[in-house]
């Protein structure tokens, strides 16, 4: 006997608990000793359960209606190539610069594209962010430009491109852009362009395609993006500044 108020006692395999026995000992159903006494207290845990579950659910279809929304919000900005609207400046998203000095193959994707914007004439000048203190990223990003053949006076450096919002809330406040084409991966754009154009800017997006091979890379990046919403949004609700805002 445990206790000595009578709710709790020991009887040969089982124990007395708030006047109901319950056996600990000598059963069959595989789960050890025990198993009973806790299946005595089951009936606590649904209905906490049940509010978990429900808590969770309620915030995985918020987050996926966010999702859905970002998309479905920015589908009408988004184009190809071919067909996106003539602006003065694109922006070049900064992406990984490897050890070697030479850019990813998503970096170079969007390179290209926007070396493509020019020979077009859709643009005239490009806007090249990223994170300096990373391989050079934003040099690198001109230095790969020049290369092929946008003119380097064309070519603006931004060192401190940290992530999208930073890179597009410089192009407004420190850059003086309020109309411009955004260039990066097609999973980027969507969250990339709703930024822009809540921070005042008449963005549109080109996206580029031609790493999708890399399949794991690639649904990776997409993985990270529907995660990226989260900190868009408190971003967004902050309006906080670049954590950079000089040149």
């Amino acid at each position: 006997m445990h206790g000595g108020d009578g709710r709790v006692q020991r009887l040969d395999h089982g124990i007395v608990l708030a006047g109901q026995r319950v056996e600990v000992g000598g059963d069959d159903d595989g789960l050890g000793h025990g198993s009973n006494l806790a299946a005595a207290y089951s009936g606590r845990v649904p209905g906490r359960t049940r509010l978990l579950t429900s808590v969770a659910g309620v915030g995985v279809l918020g987050w996926a209606a966010a999702c859905a929304g970002v998309a479905l919000g920015t589908h009408r900005w988004v184009h190809r190539p071919e067909d996106v609207p003539p602006r003065e400046v694109a922006v070049v998203l900064g992406a990984q610069v490897r050890e070697d000095g030479q850019p990813s193959g998503f970096l170079r994707g969007r390179l290209e594209v926007a070396a493509a914007l020019v020979r077009s004439g859709t643009v005239q000048r490009v806007l090249v962010s990223g994170d300096d203190g990373s391989h050079g990223e934003a040099r690198v990003m001109r230095r790969e430009l020049v290369a092929a053949g946008v003119p380097a006076e064309a070519v603006t450096v931004d060192p401190h491109g940290y992530d999208t919002y930073d890179t597009c809330w410089r192009a407004r406040h420190v850059y003086g852009l309020d109309r411009l084409v955004l260039v990066s991966q097609t999973y980027h754009l969507p969250r990339a362009v709703a930024t822009a154009r809540a921070l005042g800017i008449d963005a549109v997006g080109v996206g580029d395609d031609s790493v999708r091979h890399h399949r794991r890379t690639w649904r990776e990046g997409v993985a990270r993006e529907q995660l990226a919403l989260l900190k868009a949004g408190w971003d967004l609700l902050s309006r906080r500044p670049a954590r950079s805002t000089g040149r």
